[in-house]
């Protein structure tokens, strides 16, 4: 018999203690193997429990960074569609964050900030329409108002919210010069209302600078075809010429130009043959309205000042050229009430088969829509 403990040889048969080390013996192999089955459990349970522990906190460990990583994602979308102006979407984005990672205080003071931008931005909008209806006392002390409240903040949102406000404020300015402008009816008062736009700011004074110019264009043009119409060649030259000081490049103001140019010369040389063609030359331009020329589009827009404008296009039906094209109209709000009645004129000046030409109008201070009619279009053929 022998001790397992300290390998003792010298031991009396069926003793139950070890003599050498004192410890007690096993008295069989079941015995025996039990003993070692425990002593080896000593080692493989707290290992096997180590395992599992640690698998257990990995996976925890995973589940919880990739919950970060998508409130991370969720915050970087709302952050970039409050930027684009989407707030709805951004709280959209924030909420969900919220949801994943409710103790997540930076995201929680994101979706208020946006919150608070909304609000501001709806205030902006109300803005806007003081000035859409001309309200530009309202308008500023608004702005001014909105100004102070958001002054100071460094957040990227406010910077979108910020050059709103101060393009309503250049509006505001270039709105309150607009009513001015609109009451002015010559280019020569035009003109002079051009040289104060010099003590405007760069951007407001691009703005006025246009609109004054455009409007040059209108008067111009409405006085040049006023003239044709009298067949005074040359007033509506010099009034032409006039306008082109301000905007020489203007392509309807160019191809008016030409027009008269045209008119003139076959007036000079074909006075007592076009008296004599006048009677049937009413018959045969009713009869062309509808087989020479096509009416393809006309679009009225009003702009945020309320001055409307139309813009339309025709086509060249037939199978000869066509120049001086005049287009008569009426303009009407949206209960039907004529509000003015004029021509304009089309360019290019002339209209070969098949191509086409626009045509343009400025109905100012309507402050609402418009319906543009055409009454009728006139235009010469060789």
């Amino acid at each position: 018999m022998q001790c397992h403990y300290c390998g003792e040889r010298e031991i009396e048969k069926f003793s139950n203690y070890c003599p050498h080390c004192g410890n007690k013996l096993f008295m069989n192999d079941r015995d025996r193997k039990l003993y070692r089955l425990s002593k080896r459990s000593l080692y493989i349970l707290p290992a096997a429990s180590f395992v599992l522990v640690s698998s257990l906190l990995f996976a925890v460990n995973e589940h919880e960074a990739a919950k970060n990583e998508e409130v991370v994602t969720l915050q970087k979308k709302a952050e970039q569609s409050a930027l684009a102006g989407e707030y709805n979407k951004a709280l959209q984005y924030a909420e969900k964050g919220i949801h994943l990672r409710s103790g997540y205080d930076v995201l929680k003071q994101e979706k208020e900030l946006i919150m608070l931008i909304q609000e501001y931005n709806q205030d902006l909008e109300q803005i806007k329409e003081h000035i859409q209806k001309s309200n530009y006392d309202q308008a500023s002390t608004e702005i001014d108002l909105l100004t102070r409240i958001i002054s100071g903040h460094t957040s990227p949102l406010y910077s979108r919210l910020q050059s709103e406000l101060s393009k309503a404020d250049v509006n505001v300015t270039v709105g309150e010069i607009k009513e001015q402008i609109n009451k002015l009816n010559s280019i020569d008062q035009l003109a002079e209302k051009l040289k104060e736009v010099t003590v405007l700011d760069a951007a407001e004074a691009d703005i006025v600078k246009e609109q004054i110019k455009s409007k040059m264009v209108m008067i111009g043009s409405s006085n040049a075809e006023e003239d044709l119409t009298q067949k005074q060649f040359n007033s509506a030259i010099l009034t032409v010429d006039k306008a082109l000081q301000y905007d020489g490049d203007n392509e309807k103001l160019l191809s008016l130009k030409d027009k008269i140019l045209s008119e003139k010369t076959a007036f000079e040389q074909a006075e007592q043959k076009r008296i004599e063609r006048a009677v049937t030359a009413a018959k045969e331009e009713k009869r062309l309205k509808g087989e020479a020329v096509k009416v393809l589009e006309t679009k009225v827009t009003v702009d945020e000042f309320g001055d409307a404008k139309t813009t339309g296009k025709i086509k060249n039906t037939s199978k000869s050229a066509i120049h001086s094209i005049t287009v008569q109209f009426t303009v009407s709000d949206k209960d039907g009430k004529e509000i003015e009645r004029g021509k304009t004129n089309v360019y290019p000046n002339e209209l070969k088969p098949g191509k086409e030409a626009a045509f343009e109008h400025i109905t100012y201070g309507v402050n609402d829509e418009v319906i543009f009619t055409i009454e009728n279009i006139m235009w010469y053929q060789d």
